[in-house]
């Protein structure tokens, strides 16, 4: 067949650029074709030479089309970072004894048809999904939505956006990502760049998360040292726990640090805060809760994400990435880390469970189990932290918490 068939004769004085443009057009069709076969063996062929077997596989089933080649070495990356993803030590026991099982692709958590053959009402942290899982079938209730922070860090290079939660490892994660020589070659973008990158499926989606509750006590003790010069900003209902370090500065801070008298102070500062905080307005970035930054307004669900993992886990994860993208082994530095300032050790109970119930969405969608203080039959009635599946109008169900 002819690779096109005119309409019409051409007037006489184009016949010779016609004759031209579709002989360039023909020779330029075989070269791909070439190209195209020549490709195909020789992928396969290099990928198997250096192990990459599970590359070779896929490969050998897709057509090298727009965007397929691509998109078997995206699916091979998920593919690896999920088996990894479901380890010992971000699974709870109940996932620790579901492991033989067969499950679902991340990207197809969400979209499965089946209601979860599960109760209803559930402990947090006994789901046998793995955090990327429980994640992608998050439900934030509107009151709780926030998307004011949201920060990323891209790798046009790789293919990889990685969202960067404050207080969940993103200084180490944001120079991993930015590194070229040790990392990913990214860059930092904007919040609206951002979105728009959650929602490109050309590219994988990685977050780390951190347990809620030591993430609370980290994001306090933050939030506590940028707002100490500038008490004005933390709203009234909030600052009496600042009423002992009226003009103080970071230096006054600091002398408290070894001084049992002034960890005592800390202490009960800190158990101020938390009796008098609710959440409804988070004057500081880093008192934000993890999963609520995750969610996208303009398409009522959940950023859906191929790896979500313990910032514990930060050195393996990236490693495997990188070996998974090919890129270069990354060098997984600490960010900033602090000796807790007050003793949480001399808690009340009813500090830490004030601490569930405020961040009882993260301990429910990411699936950490909650601290013993927060179990105990002592806990009042209506003030027990659970979590549920809600169903909504798509007909799934998603997970949601609530207090019993």
């Amino acid at each position: 067949m002819p690779l096109m068939a005119p309409a019409r004769a051409l007037p006489r004085r184009h016949h010779g650029t016609s004759l031209a443009f579709l002989a360039t057009l023909s020779l330029f069709a075989f070269l791909t074709l070439v190209h195209t076969v020549m490709f195909n063996e020789s992928v396969p062929q290099r990928a198997a030479e250096r192990g990459d077997e599970t590359f070779a596989e896929i490969h050998s089933e897709h057509s090298w089309e727009r965007g397929a080649g691509y998109q078997a070495m995206r699916e091979a990356a998920t593919g690896s970072l999920h088996d990894v993803n479901r380890d010992a030590s971000e699974r709870s026991p109940a996932a620790n004894d579901a492991a033989a099982r067969p499950s679902p692709e991340l990207k197809q958590v969400p979209k499965g048809d089946a209601r979860p053959d599960r109760e209803r009402f559930f402990e947090p942290g006994s789901l046998s999904l793995s955090r990327t899982e429980a994640l992608n079938r998050c439900y934030v209730e509107r009151k709780e939505r926030r998307s004011d922070f949201n920060m990323c860090t891209v790798s046009d290079v790789y293919h990889i956006t990685y969202f960067m939660l404050p207080k969940s490892g993103s200084s180490t994660g944001r120079h991993v990502m930015k590194d070229v020589k040790h990392g990913f070659s990214g860059k930092e973008i904007s919040r609206p760049e951002c979105n728009r990158k959650l929602r490109d499926s050309e590219f994988l989606n990685i977050v780390s998360v951190r347990n809620p509750l030591t993430r609370f006590f980290a994001s306090y003790d933050e939030a506590f040292v940028r707002k100490l010069p500038s008490q004005h900003r933390i709203p009234l209902k909030y600052r009496k726990f600042m009423e002992p370090f009226q003009g103080w500065v970071y230096n006054d801070y600091a002398e408290l640090f070894d001084d049992p008298a002034g960890v005592r102070l800390l202490t009960k500062s800190f158990e101020t805060f938390v009796r008098d905080y609710d959440g409804e307005i988070v004057y500081d970035e880093h008192l934000q809760l993890q999963a609520p930054q995750l969610w996208d307004n303009s398409q009522d669900k959940m950023f859906q994400f191929d790896l979500a993992f313990d910032t514990k886990e930060l050195d393996a994860k990236f490693h495997e990435l990188a070996v998974r993208v090919n890129a270069p082994p990354p060098r997984v530095i600490r960010g900033r880390s602090y000796p807790r300032r007050f003793n949480t050790s001399a808690l009340a109970d009813v500090t830490y469970q004030k601490i569930c119930r405020l961040a009882a969405i993260d301990f429910c969608c990411l699936n950490f189990p909650l601290p013993p203080a927060c179990t105990l039959e002592s806990v009042a009635k209506d003030e027990r932290v659970m979590c549920k599946w809600v169903r909504r109008s798509d007909g799934q169900d998603y997970i949601s918490h609530t207090l019993v």
